[in-house]
């Protein structure tokens, strides 16, 4: 048995107790069995170092609160989960061992679509495929914006900060209000939540202050229960635009031509640049490409894009709009990036907003679980931890650091599948799969040590990752050093005092309570 820190057996067995006398006996989960669907199915090395002690699943605000007393009353550390598919940033594991991992997938009611604002209102357990099925099914002229896969939770993808594919592809940035559990189980609303039967909770996010729904992103200091969210609406036009470059040496000239085009708004939704190891982890096994150990040797590039006809890199990106605007913009997009060296033609696929494919993907706001054929890359078990450092948008620091990092994942034995993503007009990520096989013991940890070395790098250079594996989090945090860690400093006393017994999700982000600072218990 794996027992919360500092919490005997029987003092375990009483909180326990109580816990299903709340949520009722079937939704907390103590035994060997069931507690292995919460644990990382892809964690780099042993995930029973974080192992969970228990999982508790309520079904209203009520319960959570609820929840949260009896946490308090018994200093059980609690982990929240909207869906626990946070797959390649560590799933439902916790950072400390014993935690109790707090599920909220049962509360997944959509309150809200408005088609006329553009806006939802969920709960954690709403999935992107729950929320397009809900628009379809009600014939509703809005686009969600997704990740893949899409069985993600919308409300937690959001907390995560996470990223998607067309002009809403920020998801932090359409959260507007939210209803929040604190750690001591009081109930708060932001935005304009915080007023009675406000019409205009999903509207406007920043009222009369101060505002604090930054702080509950990323964070260990708080339970969002409920999040308005902005939708798209749906354009008149959809065209999804690709340019295949024939040389290696034309990834820094394309995001210099791509910049000016994101910064004017002439390109609304991320464009990236994919390498061809990026399109090919779909398509094939690293078997079948080569059957050797290590990364593919450079040698045998030329062979693999002559034989699976690929380039060595694809652009992609989307235009949205009226039939006139879009029209105009391919024009302007044409001339922009039709000198850049290598450069075959713009492909263009256009449809109606209304008639858009499935097959059109997260560009088009379709969910799928598609994504997951690229697991089939490493063999066995095929697993990923996503390194996702972020840049200025620069096509000479975007060169410099595709030679650095394909040649630190090669020498550590891995293949470098880089996509370089204009995600803001202001910045570039890089979200890199580090490949492996979770059965492969030695290749698992081997993914560990490239992904500190790459972080260790980046620190260098000033550079920092937007998002890390809950294995990670203490050595991304320990990054941010300006002025003696003057950030975490301030986190830690926020943490303090918001939490003061400290139980939720000790570790998160690399804070940790009063009591257990360094991951002691």
């Amino acid at each position: 048995m794996t027992l919360p820190p500092k919490l005997s057996a029987r003092d375990f067995t009483r909180a326990v107790a109580e816990l299903r006398s709340i949520v009722g006996a079937d939704w907390v989960f103590t035994e060997e069995d069931d507690r292995q669907a919460w644990r990382d199915p892809m964690f780099p090395g042993d995930a029973r170092r974080v192992d969970l002690s228990a999982a508790v699943a309520p079904a209203t605000v009520q319960e959570v609160q609820a929840v949260v007393k009896v946490a308090n009353r018994y200093r059980l550390p609690l982990w929240p989960v909207s869906t626990g598919k946070n797959y390649a940033y560590g799933g439902a594991s916790p950072a400390l061992k014993g935690t109790i991992v707090l599920d909220l997938k049962r509360m997944n009611r959509i309150l809200e679509v408005n088609e006329q604002y553009g806006y939802a209102i969920v709960e954690p357990g709403v999935t992107y495929f729950d929320l397009y099925r809900h628009i379809k099914a009600k014939g509703l002229k809005l686009w969600i914006d997704c990740p893949s896969p899409g069985w993600a939770s919308v409300l937690g993808n959001a907390m995560e900060r996470g990223l998607g594919n067309t002009p809403y592809s920020d998801h932090a940035a359409q959260q507007c209000g939210m209803e929040v559990v604190l750690p001591t189980g009081d109930l708060v609303r932001t935005g304009m939540g915080a007023i009675e039967n406000s019409p205009l909770w999903g509207l406007q996010k920043n009222p009369f202050g101060p505002t604090f729904d930054g702080m509950f992103m990323q964070s260990n200091l708080g339970i969002v229960t409920k999040m308005g969210i902005w939708l798209m609406p749906e354009p008149e036009v959809f065209a999804q635009c690709n340019i295949r470059l024939q040389r290696e040496d034309a990834l820094g000239p394309m995001i210099d031509a791509l910049r000016p085009l994101r910064l004017n708004g002439t390109i609304q939704n991320p464009a990236s640049v994919r390498s061809w190891i990026g399109m090919l982890l779909g398509q094939a096994t690293k078997k079948e490409v080569h059957d050797g150990p290590g990364a593919i040797p450079r040698e045998l590039v030329p062979q693999i894009l002559q034989q699976r006809n690929l380039s060595w890199w694809s652009t992609g990106f989307s235009l949205y709009g009226y039939e006139e605007v879009v029209e105009a913009n391919l024009k302007v997009v044409r001339k922009a990036l039709g000198s850049v060296p290598g450069a075959e033609a713009l492909s263009v696929r256009k449809s109606a907003g209304d008639k858009v494919p499935d097959s059109a993907g997260t560009q088009a706001g379709v969910p799928s679980l598609g994504a997951f054929s690229t697991l089939n890359w490493p063999g066995g078990r095929g697993s990923h931890l996503d390194f996702s450092p972020v840049y200025e948008p620069s096509g000479a620091v975007a060169m410099a650091e595709y030679q650095f990092m394909r040649e630190l994942f090669e020498r550590h034995g891995f293949d470098f599948p880089a996509t370089y993503s204009l995600t803001s007009p202001r910045y570039m990520a890089c979200v890199t799969p580090i490949m492996f096989d979770a059965d492969n013991r030695q290749q698992a940890e081997a993914a560990g040590r490239l992904f500190l070395e790459a972080h260790q790098h980046l620190g260098t250079k000033g550079y920092g990752l937007y998002r890390a594996h809950v294995a990670f989090m203490d050595q991304v945090q320990q990054a941010q050093g300006f002025n003696q860690h003057a950030l975490r400093r301030l986190s830690e006393r926020i943490k303090d005092a918001l939490d003061p017994q400290g139980i939720l999700a000790p570790g998160k982000q690399g804070i940790w309570p009063k009591a257990m600072k360094g991951g002691r218990a």
